[in-house]
């Protein structure tokens, strides 16, 4: 008997932790306002680094990577350079748009070092990381994580669910559920510009 109520008690920690994956949260700075998650997943990424959990800090990177944040592509790319996975480091440091972060000075010298077989193997792997880190797929991933904001007390998730709602910061402050919208709107419809 014991054993069937740790049996469905673990079952519900697993289900509980799979609902929480598909909610999504927001989270504001001492101005009131909106800290993209984008930026809370590199803030995480870094601190993983920083503290010596490489496995963690390249999810978080991969994570931020996927709502399009450059930075992020472009230390995934740096990590595997560094730790001489030419050809996935060169494919990630492909994604990076020229301009952005040091490309411009780390592609010259990363293509004067890699091999070509390693450079071909890049490309293919560029080919198929292009298919998911690129604007059309990082604009669908900012609407799904917008779709599910959940309006803590109500079961509505997402936009519509935020109107005629006030929201109270981690710092005390109050945001209007038009404000909110508005934030995450230029989030995900304005993003990088």
């Amino acid at each position: 008997m014991k054993l069937r109520h740790i049996f469905v008690l673990g079952l519900f920690v697993l289900f509980s932790q799979l609902a929480v994956a598909k909610k999504s949260s927001v989270e504001f700075d001492r101005e009131s306002d909106l800290i993209p998650p984008d930026i809370l997943y590199l803030r995480k990424a870094l601190e993983a680094q920083e503290d010596g959990f490489r496995d963690s800090a390249m999810r978080y990177f991969k994570k931020s990577a996927a709502f399009g944040n450059n930075d992020a592509k472009y230390f995934v790319g740096i990590m595997n350079i560094q730790e001489k996975d030419w050809a996935e480091g060169y494919a990630w440091l492909k994604l990076v748009p020229a301009g952005t972060v040091e490309i411009d000075k780390t592609m010259p010298q990363i293509e004067s070092l890699i091999k070509e077989g390693e450079k071909s193997s890049g490309m293919k792997k560029y080919e198929k990381l292009i298919k998911k880190y690129n604007a059309d797929m990082e604009l669908k991933h900012r609407e799904e994580w917008a779709s599910n904001i959940e309006v803590t007390g109500t079961r509505q998730k997402g936009l519509s669910a935020m109107r005629g709602v006030t929201v109270q910061t981690q710092y005390g402050r109050v945001i209007t559920g038009s404000d909110l919208q508005r934030m995450v709107k230029e989030f995900v419809y304005e993003y990088g510009n």
